[in-house]
């Protein structure tokens, strides 16, 4: 038989037993669910404190601001200023978010709010149109046929801001955090799924029944296909119900930005899976009982969680450093590094075209030497299986 036959069927075997797992679908599903619940929750969890705005010659936006703010359901707390400064200081101190000025400028410390900043652009847009609409001779009601125009007002920041999260591919800092914890959780779960289930088939013997008619390297590849094609389809699931769940409550909108990013994620689920579940599988094979299965897995989540920690403490906050670059193109890191700082667009091309080709490399090297070890190790019982004697007894199952 075709080894693409073989794995084809292994990989088969693998998708149509976890699927008849009720615990495996119970826990993916309460994951959904958790996932789904949470964004459509976090609306809800945000503080409803009042926005508070500070004014400087600018009583004449009162009215339209109170209308406005009543319209979104949002509480404003007006605090007038005698001056520009005392009202700069204010933003500084962070007595106040922002503070309009001549209704006409608005001032903030770096970024406004986005609520804050609707409410007074339209406010401000509000005035303006009718005072113009009243210097030209024009009525109420022919102003309402006539339309209010789009008339942004002018902000200006304290500090320099830093670059706008919509210049990122996946919407910034926030996306960028999601996308690290999605493969994160990803490529735990079911790197751990390929580790139990090697130790499952081997305590259980299953495996010798099926070594006897396909090679060992066989058994792993498949093994690794079929969970990998689960573990890609529940990953793209959950971006997409993520990214409905957060287009209905708005907390963003969904761009060719953002999908083009989401399918960076699903490109590295793939790097990291390949990369980390080889390591897994072996783990399996060397355990010789399940409860060796959390002592095996200890070296390798831990290395994952090292990975994980590293995108979250050096590359999140500051991508373009020279040790974001350097691990975001190191295979153990680069899972999370690199499609954090593409979603946050500070990505060279160079920088991506190097990452993935070193873990793909990196890959091709640990499968050739995980499938000798698994050879080895997988068909041993009794104590746990050492890395050298996995090493020597794959010679006899090999032949080399």
């Amino acid at each position: 038989m075709k080894s693409s036959r073989v794995l084809r069927l292994i990989a088969a075997r693998e998708i149509k037993a976890r699927m008849r797992n009720r615990a495996f679908l119970i826990a993916n599903a309460v994951t959904m669910a958790l996932i789904v619940g949470l964004i459509l929750l976090l609306p809800l969890l945000i503080s409803d404190d009042p926005l508070l705005l500070g004014l400087v010659d600018s009583e004449e936006v009162v009215p339209a601001i109170e209308t406005v703010s009543r319209a979104l359901d949002v509480e404003v707390d007006l605090q007038r200023f005698n001056s520009i400064e005392t009202a700069e200081a204010a933003i500084e101190a962070d007595e106040v978010a922002g503070v309009l000025v001549d209704g006409v400028e608005f001032v903030v410390l770096e970024e406004p709010s986005p609520d804050l900043a609707f409410i007074v652009t339209a406010a401000s847009a509000e005035i303006r149109f009718a005072d113009r609409m009243e210097e030209a001779g024009v009525d109420e009601d022919q102003a309402a046929l006539i339309g209010r125009p789009d008339q942004p007002i002018s902000v200006r920041s304290l500090m320099a801001p830093e670059q706008p999260d919509e210049e990122g591919f996946f919407g910034g800092q926030a996306a960028a955090s999601a996308g690290v914890v999605l493969l994160f959780m990803a490529i735990n779960l079911y790197g751990n799924t390929v580790l139990t289930g090697v130790i499952e088939e081997k305590t259980s013997r299953v495996v010798e029944v099926v070594l006897a008619t396909v090679r060992p390297w066989q058994m792993m590849a498949g093994k690794l296909l079929g969970l990998g094609l689960l573990g890609l389809a529940q990953l793209g699931l959950l971006i997409g119900l993520g990214l409905i769940a957060a287009t209905a409550s708005d907390l963003v909108e969904v761009t060719g930005e953002a999908l083009l990013a989401s399918g960076w994620v699903v490109v590295w689920f793939i790097l990291g899976f390949s990369l980390y579940s080889t390591v897994y599988a072996v783990g399996g094979a060397m355990a010789s009982r399940a409860e060796e299965a959390q002592s095996a897995a200890i070296p390798i989540a831990l290395i994952v969680l090292a990975g994980y920690f590293a995108a979250f403490i050096v590359v999140l906050p500051e991508p373009e450093s020279t040790l974001s670059t350097v691990l975001s193109v190191l295979p153990p890191f680069a899972p999370f590094a690199m499609p954090a700082i593409i979603a946050l667009g500070k990505a060279a091309v160079w920088q991506i075209v190097l990452s993935v080709g070193l873990t793909v490399i990196s890959t091709v090297l640990i499968v050739r030497v995980a499938g000798r070890v698994y050879a080895g190790a997988i068909l041993q019982s009794g104590e746990r299986v050492k890395l050298r004697q996995a090493l020597r007894a794959s010679r006899d199952v090999t032949g080399n």
